[in-house]
């Protein structure tokens, strides 16, 4: 019995949480999510990109770190221009930044993506499962205010 979108997406989220400890499921994700129908195409794009993006992981070369991560960051802004405001894009952008050495300069979306996903949390109709992850690893993850703390308590 082939899966629905919705089911889908499930396992790909699931599967995000767990590709940061095992290199062994990238291929997995970026597999997966080509075969998300076209009317995900924002996800789709996104979920692809997170794959382009961890491919440097499989590689000594620096060129080839950076194409990858190049390419990552256009499918990104691609993904972005069918949805600005989607927290799910934004939020996997932000994650693959989080992860670029701060010394190469090359996470400028962290602000801008923390920002969006802070103030379109509440009403996004993203799954429930992603926007507690979402909250959840931002309160991990970032100093933030108590405000910003209080929107996000509203999610968990």
């Amino acid at each position: 019995m082939a899966k629905t979108t919705a089911e889908k997406l499930s396992e790909i989220r699931h599967l995000y949480g767990t590709v940061a400890d095992n290199t062994d499921k990238d291929v997995l994700l970026a597999t997966l999510a080509e075969q998300l129908p076209a009317e995900t195409e924002p996800l789709r794009l996104a979920y692809r990109a997170v794959g382009e993006a961890l491919k440097a992981r499989h590689t000594w070369l620096p060129w080839e770190k950076l194409a990858y991560y190049k390419t990552a960051m256009q499918m990104f802004e691609q993904a972005l221009a069918y949805q600005p405001t989607e927290i799910e894009v934004r939020f996997l952008r932000y994650t693959i930044q989080q992860n670029t050495p701060s010394l190469l300069g090359l996470a400028t979306d962290i602000e801008d993506d923390k920002r969006t996903i802070l103030h379109n949390i509440v009403s996004s109709a993203t799954d429930l499962y992603m926007k507690q992850s979402i909250a959840n690893h931002l309160l991990k993850h970032e100093r933030l205010t108590t405000s910003e703390k209080a929107i996000l308590a509203q999610i968990i």
